[in-house]
């Protein structure tokens, strides 16, 4: 019951920043149709007092008391800073606060206002198509800016790379392709409103840099930033549901796979972040101090765990649709399954064509059961795999992953069996035009491991 007027427990919720402006509501819980009286604490400190008694239509509907629970505080300038808040709300007079469910973290302001990223990324662009205007009108549909890095080993543009911008203009994204191809690619304007062409050198890191360096002035009008490159055959399924994907919903920034090799990550290939994110000025210290390493594997190192602990360290809630420890036991709950699979296919099935020339009858599948094996234990032991390669039919079946890795298919790095099936896992899916892997085999230049498609 409520003491002399202070309620025992309150509930509400802060929504978030409009127009400069706090928007939220509270009421007693004890007592459901009296006004109360907030405090709004901004990183600790009290900006104003807000009366909860404006009229929700969103409440009534809602059969929360009479409606008029709601408040409305201007924030000031001072606030206007381009950085991340923590913003809470208190009965005035008390410690009784609104959950810390109802605690947000929001970007107020410009998110040019932190360092700039340092100048040698910007400083490798050598050449420009497609202009500002046209990323900035299209950000205005859906706010969703994407960044592709791409290189290839020729200026002609493969079929699956137009492929996947075709996927992200279906979702309305303004695209920005930062190209190192020698020979430049050539990018149609209605897939890409700006195509950066940079010396190749510092990786996808580099490349997105040199891309957050020339969109910045467009960033205001951006609620979702993407970072993606050309490692990957698809969308094997509309890239809406991903978006969508209700695992990502309350994130700050979020990704397909994460991994541990090393330390905690999402993995790069695909990363978006939201405006909580992009705008916090720990991240844009990430940029200005990055150190453009220039070996892939320093590259991972400091760019994509980096970018990972940067922004977990800021206090910001990563996810991925596909959680590491959810893929790694469903992949071991169809081990027997897949030693099935494994020991029945033909050697050309197991790793690619290549492997045919010097195959004696059998040895390759015996090689397969026993990899799969292996990789077992080592999942057992919780020593970290590369999700997107070990376990990518199960990502593909069981998880709805719109791609599969470049790598994987054309090389194999790792040698994983690849299932017989490879061709039904595809199919599987809204219709994947297997066309565009067998093009990309054969433009790459060395030799590659192309399982029977």
């Amino acid at each position: 019951m409520s003491r002399a007027g202070i309620p025992d427990a309150i509930e509400g919720g802060i929504d978030g920043l409009i127009d400069g402006r706090l928007h939220g509501w509270a009421r007693d819980v004890g007592r459901p149709d009296t006004t109360i009286e907030l405090e709004i604490l901004v990183d600790g400190e009290v900006i104003d007092r807000a009366v909860c008694d404006h009229v929700r239509t969103d409440l009534i509907e809602a059969g929360v008391g009479n409606g008029r629970h709601g408040f409305v505080v201007p924030v000031g300038d001072d606030w206007d800073d381009g950085l991340v808040h923590e913003v809470r709300a208190r009965v005035t007079g008390t410690d009784l606060e609104l959950g810390t469910a109802s605690r947000v973290v929001f970007g107020h302001g410009s998110a040019r206002a932190g360092p700039a990223p340092g100048p040698f990324a910007a400083d490798t662009v050598t050449a420009r198509r497609g202009s500002l205007d046209a990323v900035r009108e299209r950000l205005a549909a859906t706010g969703r800016l994407v960044l592709v890095a791409t290189f290839q080993h020729g200026p002609r543009t493969p079929g699956y790379v137009v492929a996947y911008l075709r996927a992200l203009r279906d979702i309305g994204a303004a695209v920005v392709v930062i190209d190192t191809t020698e020979g430049r690619l050539a990018v149609d304007d209605d897939l890409a409103q700006l195509t950066l062409y940079r010396e190749n050198t510092g990786w996808d890191f580099a490349s997105w840099l040199a891309g957050l360096h020339e969109v910045r002035p467009v960033l205001d009008d951006a609620r979702e930033l993407v970072l993606t490159n050309d490692s990957v055959f698809g969308p094997l399924y509309p890239l809406h549901e991903t978006f969508e994907h209700p695992r990502v919903r309350d994130a700050d920034f979020w990704g397909l796979t994460d991994g541990w090799e090393i330390g905690y990550h999402l993995q790069s290939y695909f990363l978006v972040l939201r405006r909580s994110a992009f705008t916090h000025l720990d991240f844009w210290r990430y940029l200005a101090d990055y150190p453009f390493p220039v070996a892939k594997r320093n590259v991972i190192r400091d760019g994509e765990l980096g970018l990972t602990r940067c922004l977990v360290g800021a206090g910001l809630r990563p996810a991925v649709t596909c959680p590491y420890d959810a893929v790694a036991r469903r992949w071991l709950d169809t081990l027997g399954e897949r030693l099935e699979r494994v020991g029945a296919q033909p050697e050309s099935a197991l790793y690619g064509v290549g492997d045919l020339e010097t195959a004696v009858s059998g040895r390759i599948a015996a090689q397969g059961m026993r990899h799969v094996l292996e990789h077992a234990n080592l999942v057992r032991r919780g020593i970290g795999r590369n999700a997107s390669h070990f376990f990518w039919d199960t990502l593909i079946r069981d998880f709805r992953f719109p791609f599969v890795k470049r790598e994987l298919l054309l090389l194999n790095p790792a040698e994983i069996p690849l299932a017989a099936d490879l061709r039904e896992v595809l199919a599987d899916t809204d219709g994947y035009d297997l066309e565009l892997i067998r093009e990309a085999a054969r433009l790459y230049p060395g030799p590659v491991r192309v399982p029977t498609l």
